[in-house]
């Protein structure tokens, strides 16, 4: 955090104070609403799934520097709460009205994971 000193930074974040930045193995979890088809059994095409993930996801942010390489991270800090909300705006206008975008749930260590519902808070809190 560039507001910070380095002192500051090394005490508020610790091993992840890195200014060369640093990596993690994530995984996504997303959750979508909507009436199972009686034909093929599916609230969501999981193909369809594969490639919005892919495309939103996957193949803009695998192997590459958040603090870096996207706008989205130029004025907040690329934690994992940050990390699950910027996916959610990524992801939610690809899922029509009658299957909505419901929650994501990023994994990051076996220790921290963070959720996200885009805002609601009858599930959990929104991040901010």
């Amino acid at each position: 955090n560039s507001a910070l000193s380095d002192e500051q930074n090394r005490l508020l974040y610790g091993r992840c104070n890195n200014p060369n930045g640093h990596g993690h193995r994530y995984t996504l979890q997303v959750t979508v609403g909507g009436e199972v088809d009686p034909q093929t059994g599916f609230v969501f095409d999981l193909t369809q799934l594969d490639r919005i993930l892919h495309q939103a996801i996957i193949e803009p942010f695998d192997h590459r520097n958040f603090d870096r390489d996207f706008e989205e991270y130029a004025d907040v800090i690329s934690s994992g709460e940050n990390l699950v909300r910027v996916f959610w705006q990524r992801l939610a206008p690809h899922f029509p009205p009658a299957t909505p975008l419901v929650g994501l749930l990023l994994q990051e260590t076996e220790k921290n994971s963070f959720e996200y519902f885009g805002g609601d808070t009858s599930r959990g809190q929104p991040v901010s």
